[in-house]
């Protein structure tokens, strides 16, 4: 099934509804959508979603979808809330390069996503946002985030796996609830580095695990770590960046 049009988001939605012909090992084409409406294509049941350029969509666009492939073209820099959320069947997303600001909810529950295009550059990481049981086993996710700023809670949910070591950036801000949150073997270990001087502020049980954190950081502010809210509780097994 192609769309070579611009309807109007109600349009587009009947459409989606109305046609019987969008069964499953089918492929939808849409040149441009603008405006859409949350959840447009909620629970659509077609192999292969191609969106080929967009702006302003609505939360929940690919909520729930069946489609095995899905992709979203576009130069906006954020990923609206539940944009994949529940796509259980989903394999290999991309998503436009610009995107910095991965909304709650973004990739939440993608058990079989083995492929997306996270950029390294991203600035923000919304609540469960790359919770997604896909994802740890693809290993998928960037191991440096030089550029983030701010992470919400469960947003590395189940995607630290055993040995591996994630590298964030001088400008980190905040870590929220259980935002790096895995290791759920007692023999697990992940290494955590922080480049920046001044810790970043915690929440509660910001890092969370069954297993081990080895956290490094700049020589100099070892100390100021150690004595840092959820980081003093790892304060044994802080060093510094050899």
């Amino acid at each position: 099934t192609y769309m070579n049009t611009t309807p109007s988001t109600n349009s587009l939605a009947n459409i989606l509804k109305n046609n019987e012909t969008l069964s499953k090992g089918t492929k939808l084409i849409v040149d441009y959508l603008e405006n859409t409406k949350e959840g447009l294509f909620h629970s659509l049941d077609v192999k292969t979603i191609i969106v080929r350029d967009s702006q302003n969509i609505g939360k929940g666009l690919f909520y729930n979808s069946k489609a095995e492939y899905i992709e979203l073209g576009g130069t906006y820099d954020t990923l609206p809330e539940r944009t994949f959320q529940y796509c259980r069947q989903l394999i290999e997303a991309k998503i436009p390069d610009t995107i910095r600001i991965f909304k709650d909810r973004a990739f939440s529950t993608t058990d079989s996503l083995q492929k997306v295009n996270v950029s390294p550059e991203t600035t923000h990481i919304g609540w469960a946002a790359f919770d997604s049981k896909g994802l740890v086993a693809s290993k998928n996710l960037p191991d440096t985030w030089m550029n983030l700023e701010e992470v919400q809670g469960y947003a590395f949910a189940y995607n630290m796996y055993d040995g591996r070591t994630v590298t964030f950036g001088p400008n980190l801000k905040a870590l929220k609830y259980e935002c790096i949150f895995y290791c759920s073997k007692s023999s697990a270990c992940v290494t955590l580095v922080f480049l920046g001087t001044t810790p970043p502020s915690t929440s509660s049980s910001s890092l969370h695990t069954s297993g081990t954190f080895i956290i490094k950081v700049p020589a100099e502010s070892v100390d100021a770590y150690k004595n840092t809210n959820e980081f003093s509780n790892f304060a044994d097994n802080i060093f510094p960046i050899e």
